[in-house]
C-alpha cells in the first residue's frame, strides 16, 4: 500500500493564486481585444461618414409660389458675390436715402442715422460730420421733411458710383414747399465682417469711404 504524501499547503495556495491571476490575465486580454476592435470600427465609421459627406452634393432650387399656392420651380440657386455691381448699386441707394432724408419722427431719425454711420468709414465719417454739424436733420424736421428719390446710378470706376436724386421737401403740414435734383458721387469698398456686432448691423461688409455731393441747378 503506497504511502499518502501530505499535501503542501504553500504549494496549494500557489495553486490556487496562479489560476486566480491567470482568469485575470486572460479577462484583461480580452476587454483590451474588445477595446481596439471598438476603437477600429469608430474609426471605419467616421472614414466612411467623411467620405459620403465628401461626395454627397446640395443643390438648392428656387421655388415661387403664387396666390393659387401653386409651385413654380424657377432652377438651381446661384451664389451671388458680395461685390456684385447690383448688390452694391443697391447698398448706394440705401445709403443715399438714409444721409439725404428728414423724418417727422426723433426716433427713427436717429436710428436712420445710426445705419448710416455702420456703414461709413474714413473720410466720409468726417465729410458727414461737418455736414450734420451744419444742418442737423433734428433741427431741419421742426420747420421740413425731406424725401429722397434716386433717379439714377452709374458705376464710374471700381469703386465709385455717381448717384442722381430728387429732394421733396414738405412742411410740417404736409405741404410740398421745396422739390431739389442733387447728385453726388461715393466712394465704396467691401470688407466681410469680423464681429458679432458687423455681422448682425452691416453683414454685407459694405461701407462709403469718400463722399461728395451738389445740388444741380
Amino acid at each position: 500500500m503506497t504511502a499518502r504524501i501530505p499535501e503542501n499547503p504553500y504549494e496549494s495556495a500557489k495553486g490556487i493564486w496562479n489560476e486566480r491571476y491567470r482568469h485575470f490575465l486572460t479577462a484583461k486580454r480580452n476587454w483590451q481585444i474588445l477595446a481596439m476592435a471598438a476603437l477600429i470600427s469608430n474609426a471605419a465609421q467616421a472614414g466612411g461618414m467623411a467620405w459620403l459627406a465628401s461626395r454627397s452634393q446640395v443643390v438648392p432650387y428656387i421655388v415661387r409660389v403664387d396666390e393659387a399656392g401653386r409651385s413654380l420651380v424657377l432652377g438651381p440657386a446661384e451664389a451671388t458675390v458680395i461685390t456684385d455691381s447690383r448688390i452694391i448699386a443697391w447698398q448706394v441707394q440705401e445709403y443715399v436715402q438714409r444721409v439725404r432724408e428728414v423724418t417727422p419722427d426723433r426716433t427713427a431719425q436717429k436710428n436712420i442715422l445710426e445705419a448710416a454711420y455702420r456703414t461709413t468709414r474714413g473720410a466720409a465719417t468726417t465729410f458727414l460730420n461737418e455736414h450734420f454739424r451744419a444742418e442737423s436733420p433734428f433741427a431741419v424736421m421742426e420747420r421740413r421733411t425731406v424725401t429722397a428719390q434716386v433717379e439714377s446710378l452709374l458705376q464710374v470706376s471700381s469703386n465709385t458710383w455717381q448717384a442722381e436724386w430728387r429732394e421733396i421737401q414738405r412742411s410740417v403740414d404736409g405741404q410740398t414747399i421745396g422739390d431739389e435734383r442733387w447728385t453726388g458721387q461715393f466712394t465704396v469698398e467691401i470688407d466681410p465682417p469680423h464681429t458679432t456686432d458687423e455681422i448682425t448691423h452691416n453683414p454685407l461688409g459694405f461701407y462709403v469711404t469718400h463722399i461728395s455731393w451738389s445740388r444741380r441747378l
